[in-house]
């Protein structure tokens, strides 16, 4: 298990309210839970969703590289567009 990400379910029911509540950094420390500590990728994806139509850059990127990976066209070419737009979001930043 991921200690470093593991929350307990009172952190988890708080970044749940502060995600709900427009924080982009909580969504995608939730995406991150679901993901590397909890397994419930449809969990991962949703909040990862919700932290990226926060315009979170992280989340952003790692959406746009999960949609690259997918064997559906439509998904690749969104995840396509959402890497150019990290890269728009943030000009200087190496490695989007």
């Amino acid at each position: 298990m991921n200690q470093s990400l593991d929350r307990t379910e009172t952190q988890l029911a708080s970044l749940r309210v502060a995600a709900k509540s427009g924080d982009s950094t909580a969504a995608y420390e939730l995406s991150q839970y679901y993901g590397y500590v909890a397994f419930d990728f449809k969990q991962q994806r949703y909040w990862l969703e919700y932290a990226a139509k926060l315009r979170y850059t992280p989340a952003v990127v790692s959406l746009g590289n999960l949609l690259v990976e997918s064997p559906s066209a439509e998904d690749r070419l969104r995840g396509k567009k959402l890497l150019r737009q990290a890269r728009t979001q943030n000009p200087n930043e190496d490695g989007l």
